[in-house]
């Protein structure tokens, strides 16, 4: 089973699924994810259908990522939904997104350290670190007002 059945099979309650390739802040992230679609009583269901699988391996870390076409939405009482806890987004279950799953594993220890999926923007385990443009434009506007008044 590649990483992302593991992922998917994990989150549809599959009680069998190990998840001994997973790190220990992606595992716990996981449970509270599927701990709360439980509460409402909804399962994340995800299926790449037509998907290609790339790795890029770097220094410290590979990148795992699946990209194409995918079913994604949540299953309650058997019946599939768009969004989760709106049941007027009742739909067929088919292909209703295009986009990508990666999955960061750490080369010292060969566990998945991070999950990213591009559908509702969700990362599990540690956080990939991102340049905030708006911050970094904040700044130099701020540096450049002060100059003008100032210099």
């Amino acid at each position: 089973m590649n990483q992302l059945e593991t992922f998917s099979q994990f989150l549809k309650g599959e009680e069998t699924v190990k998840l001994s390739g997973f790190s220990t802040d992606v595992i716990q992230d996981l449970k509270k994810t599927k701990q709360s679609l439980k509460n409402e009583g909804t399962t994340l269901d995800i299926e790449g259908v037509n998907v290609e699988r790339s790795e890029n391996k770097e220094e410290n870390q590979t990148t795992i990522t699946y990209k194409g076409d995918f079913i994604y939405g949540f299953q309650k009482d058997n019946i599939f939904h768009e969004l989760p806890g709106d049941l007027s987004s009742k739909k067929e279950r088919k292909i209703n997104e295009n986009g990508t799953v990666k999955f960061i594993i750490k080369n010292s220890t060969g566990k998945i350290e991070s999950i990213y999926e591009s559908f509702a923007g969700n990362t599990w385990g540690e956080k990939q670190k991102k340049k905030s443009w708006g911050k970094i434009i904040l700044i130099i506007l701020a540096l450049y007002i002060a100059y003008n008044l100032f210099g």
